[in-house]
């Protein structure tokens, strides 16, 4: 009875919130000025714990029938508000006021629909995903996979900060990741973090996995945290397996074990009338070479050592979407091209050696990108954020690679994201 006392106050406070963001914006001024900005993100901010509240309100597993429901009612309030929206524009004579207002609902809007369903929320979002099969009682889950080890170690039921209820927890790592699964909205949800004062720390300590791949460096900061954002995605395929099959195995166990990642500085040289770029090891010596002139459109990869070209990409021109062929040692590897995705950077191509994906990781500053190849991990392009003179005015990368024979491919790809892709 006491629980469901608890939820029927969340459910109550979180819809209460919901209506005052929409209160909020009526105190709107006319002018756009100061006031205006406060009350939009004070009205977003409202909304956000809002829709958590009511989310929590449902921390178990549910039916179809609450799923069905609960998609054809965010997809109705998504048609219902972004309409409102348009018409408050045209009512208010296109002000500004209306403007902002129409682009907050809008916004919000768009998100209920993407939040719909399990589909839409784990093609859209990073480093959170959805179960959508999974009913079974969280420690129920718990116990199948008690015993099961994965890249962060086994299993513990744990108190995560904003979370009222015990989550199963995973990890955290050196650098401080972890994972957390709990039940939202009635949806099994597997999310990971990078903060570990989330957690108790005194559980923490007893918990602490060592891995290869998730570290701190003074030097790159959180670089090998971002091997960990991509975790969500392989344990999601995880429990749902259990939830179809219940079966509690972690296949992709061998696969973190052997990521043993090396590190590289793509750093772009001074030049007037040319680009060149040098790969570094963190030692300091130069690996590989690139080199491009005006106007840019063909860049080369050779051996510091040798001067022996390795690749070579050029961008073609006629195209709607960017589109690149690359060479191999003279002969063509592939032609890589920009796909059509409104949520996501990515860049796919087929090449002797497989299918080649590259994928952005939205949820980190910067260009973040991850490389497949077959769907395996070969490495992440990431974009150097420290704050210092010669990343400010210069085009520089950090590459990690788990096979060292990928380290040309992935600064080819390199060039192609910095010079080209900035352009677009």
């Amino acid at each position: 009875m006491e629980n469901t006392t608890i939820k029927l106050q969340k459910l109550f406070s979180g819809a209460f919130l919901l209506l005052a963001s929409y209160g909020l914006l009526f105190l709107l001024p006319v002018r756009i000025n100061l006031l205006s900005w406060i009350i939009l993100a004070a009205s977003a901010f409202v909304f956000c714990i809002g829709a958590y509240w009511v989310g929590s309100a449902f921390n178990g597993p549910t039916g179809d029938a609450f799923v069905k429901t609960k998609r054809i009612l965010l997809r109705s309030f998504c048609i219902i508000v972004c309409a409102f929206a348009l018409c408050f524009v045209w009512m208010d004579n296109i002000s500004g006021r209306s403007i902002i207002a129409a682009t907050l609902l809008i916004i919000e809007g768009v998100t209920a629909w993407m939040v719909s369903d399990a589909k839409t929320y784990n093609a859209t979002l990073d480093g959170m995903k959805q179960v959508p099969s999974m009913c079974a009682p969280l420690q129920e889950v718990f116990q199948a996979f008690e015993h099961v080890e994965t890249p962060l170690g086994f299993p513990w039921m744990g108190k995560v900060r904003s979370i009222d209820d015990p989550c199963i927890v995973y990890g955290p790592t050196q650098a401080g990741s972890f994972l957390y699964c709990w039940y939202h909205t009635g949806e099994f949800m597997v999310s990971e973090c990078d903060d570990v004062t989330w957690l108790d720390k005194a559980e923490a300590d007893k918990h602490l996995v060592h891995t290869s791949w998730d570290r701190d460096t003074d030097e790159l900061g959180q670089l090998y945290h971002l091997t960990a954002k991509l975790l969500p995605d392989f344990y999601w395929n995880m429990f749902e397996d259990y939830a179809v099959n219940k079966t509690a195995e972690c296949k992709f166990l061998d696969g973190f074990r052997e990521l043993h990642p090396d590190v590289y500085i793509f750093n772009e040289q001074f030049a007037i009338t040319e680009k060149d770029y040098e790969l570094q090891d963190l030692d300091g010596n130069v690996r590989y070479l690139l080199h491009g002139s005006i106007p840019f459109k063909t860049f080369t990869l050779t051996d510091a050592q040798s001067g022996e070209e390795i690749f070579k990409i050029t961008r073609r021109l006629l195209h709607a979407l960017p589109h690149y062929d690359i060479y191999h040692c003279g002969e063509e590897y592939g032609s890589v091209a920009k796909q059509l995705d409104l949520t996501h950077e990515t860049f796919k191509m087929n090449t002797p050696d497989g299918t080649l994906e590259m994928r952005e990781i939205t949820t980190t500053f910067g260009d973040q990108f991850v490389v497949y190849l077959d769907d395996y991990l070969i490495g992440t392009i990431s974009e150097r954020m420290s704050l210092s003179i010669r990343n400010i005015v210069y085009d520089n990368f950090v590459i990690m690679a788990f096979e060292p024979q990928r380290v040309p491919l992935l600064a080819t790809l390199t060039v192609m994201l910095q010079s080209f892709k900035d352009k677009d």
